[in-house]
């Protein structure tokens, strides 16, 4: 893009900066090492934004945009270098790197190719893991480390491969082990319960032993 590669001779209008609102405030020189950290450390719009404040020159404001910005698309990260430039081109204070809508909308172009390659991998890599699934009997596997989260990621996996009723994990629940059970896990149990709690521990504390889960539920436990 010719807007990251050259340097424009426009200057902002110098005026009394004050932070956006809800910004912590420090003072210029504490801002001063705030841009300069960050400007190495990725977080570029609160370099500029600190930079500003604390009256770096604004050449070189520009240059930690546009250099931020080719960085990103040399190692093929446009959603980053996508948000950072229309935070710049949105902000009246702070559009430094002189970008222009179209700069927004050739990045938006590769961040879009980028995304729908990323899904038509994921999408062959799913298709590749169903033949593998369809060699394997309908069992959520679990050991000593599985929580719930991991015990229904399975499951929703094991789903797209068999019959809900040749996986009726939650209809066992009910049938062979006990209602109010059934309710902790399907109902009360949140996503950062299920990612704390392991099924094995859990099933030991409520007096089910490793013999009656693979019984009475679609579980195989590796040993």
């Amino acid at each position: 893009m010719s807007n990251f590669e050259k340097i424009s001779e426009e200057k902002m209008e110098n005026v009394e900066c004050k932070l956006p609102k809800g910004w912590p405030e420090y003072t210029k020189e504490e801002a001063l090492d705030i841009f300069e950290s960050d400007r190495w450390l990725g977080r570029s719009f609160r370099a500029i934004v600190y930079g500003k404040y604390a009256d770096v020159e604004e050449e070189k404001l520009h240059e930690v945009a546009r250099h931020a910005i080719a960085s990103d698309m040399e190692q093929e990260k446009y959603g980053s270098a996508l948000r950072l430039a229309k935070n710049l081109f949105e902000s009246s204070d702070y559009n430094y790197g002189h970008i222009t809508q179209e700069d927004i909308n050739e990045l938006e172009k590769l961040y879009l190719v980028q995304k729908l390659e990323e899904e038509s991998e994921e999408k062959k890599k799913m298709e590749e893991n169903k033949e593998l699934w369809k060699t394997r009997e309908p069992k959520i596997l679990v050991d000593a480390d599985t929580t719930f989260k991991d015990l229904f990621k399975q499951l929703d996996e094991l789903e797209e491969i068999f019959d809900e009723d040749e996986v009726p994990f939650a209809a066992e629940l009910y049938d062979n082990i006990d209602d109010k059970i059934a309710e902790e896990i399907l109902v009360d149990m949140d996503d950062s319960k299920r990612s704390k709690t392991k099924v094995l521990k859990y099933f030991e504390k409520k007096g089910i032993s490793a013999d009656d889960i693979e019984v009475y539920l679609p579980i195989k436990i590796k040993k």
